[in-house]
């Protein structure tokens, strides 16, 4: 089992995004994940499964690449201040109803008692600081190792 980058301080936020010929199909499709251990980690979620791993480093994309035809552009995502998490504590994953073949997402807990939330919101990938995307129908499990 992988590790994960636990004790680490996240520095950098990217995400890949889905488009069409300038036209935004999805959002948040894939998360890039930097932590002070340099190493990039990759957070997948997909029809009831959700990955973590490492991964390279995703090169930012030249603007113009959203107004190709099926693109998937990487951007920096810069909506969450980084510098007042810490260090990442914990990293828990949402299941529906406890079914552990139903995966929701991530939940990030750092230091400062303040998590990052990459989940399924409606059915579109999601990235948030705010626990009120969380669903009652929601459990969640620790997560113990890197998928591979």
């Amino acid at each position: 089992m992988l590790n994960l980058p636990l004790s680490y301080i996240l520095k950098e936020i990217r995400q890949s995004d889905f488009y069409d010929n300038g036209t935004l199909i999805s959002s948040c499709i894939i998360q890039y994940l930097l932590f002070s251990n340099n190493v990039w980690y990759e957070v997948v979620l997909d029809d009831g499964i959700s990955t973590i791993k490492t991964c390279r480093e995703p090169k930012i994309s030249e603007p113009d690449l959203a107004y190709q035809e099926f693109q998937y552009p990487v951007i920096a995502y810069n909506s969450i201040n980084l510098e007042k998490l810490g260090k990442l504590r914990k990293i828990y994953e949402f299941f529906w109803k406890g079914i552990l073949d139903e995966s929701c997402g991530f939940q990030f807990e750092f230091s400062s008692n303040q998590s990052i939330y990459i989940i399924e919101s409606n059915g579109t990938p999601t990235i948030t600081d705010n626990p009120i995307y969380i669903k009652n129908e929601w459990t969640k499990k620790e997560k113990k190792g890197l998928n591979h």
